[in-house]
C-alpha cells in the first residue's frame, strides 16, 4: 500500500539513483519534471532524449515484481509493441538495488517514446479510436504471455550509499 512518506520530490535521492546511468550533463532545467506516488518518476536526457528514472522503495514494491514488469516489456518489444525500452545501467543491469539509509530502493530507467501526450479532454474520435486500438493490441499480447519464474537475480548489485 502507499505510504504517505513517500509522496516527496527528492531530488538528492533522484539524483543519487540516476548516477548508475549515463546521462546528459544537468541543466537548468535536470529533474525538474517529476510525479511520485507509488513510483517516483523523474524525466532527464541521455543523448539529447528523453529519458525516465522510475523508482520505488522496497516497501512499495519488490524486486520480483520488477523483473517481471521488465520480462513484459521484453515480451511486447519482441512482438512489434512500442513499449518503453528500457536503458541498462553503467553495470550493465536493467534494475538497480540502491541501499540508502532510508531504505532500499529499486529504479530502471526507460526511454522516452515517440508521440506526443494525450489529453482526455481535447481528444477526438480519431483520437480516441487509435488509442482503443493501441490498448486492444497491448490486451491481445499481454493475454498470451507466459512469464517465467521471478527470481531475484546473482546479477543484480546492492549499491551502498
Amino acid at each position: 500500500m502507499m505510504q504517505l512518506k513517500h509522496l516527496f520530490d527528492d531530488k538528492d535521492l533522484a539524483r543519487d539513483i540516476l548516477s548508475r546511468w549515463e546521462h546528459d550533463p544537468p541543466g537548468e532545467h535536470f529533474l525538474e519534471w517529476f510525479r511520485i506516488s507509488a513510483n517516483a518518476v523523474y524525466r532527464f536526457a541521455a543523448g539529447g532524449r528523453p529519458h525516465f528514472l522510475r523508482f520505488a522503495p522496497e516497501e512499495e514494491t519488490s524486486a520480483d515484481k520488477i523483473l517481471a514488469e521488465l520480462e513484459l516489456i521484453g515480451y511486447l518489444r519482441s512482438r512489434g509493441y512500442p513499449a518503453n525500452r528500457p536503458v541498462p545501467s553503467t553495470k550493465a543491469r536493467e534494475m538497480e538495488v540502491i541501499d540508502r539509509p532510508s531504505g532500499r530502493y529499486f529504479a530502471v530507467v526507460f526511454e522516452g517514446v515517440a508521440g506526443e501526450p494525450l489529453d482526455p479532454v481535447h481528444m477526438n474520435d480519431a483520437d480516441f479510436l487509435g488509442w482503443g486500438r493501441a490498448l486492444g493490441g497491448l490486451h491481445r499480447l499481454s493475454r498470451d504471455f507466459k512469464p517465467a519464474a521471478a527470481q531475484s537475480s546473482p546479477s543484480i548489485r546492492t549499491w551502498k550509499s
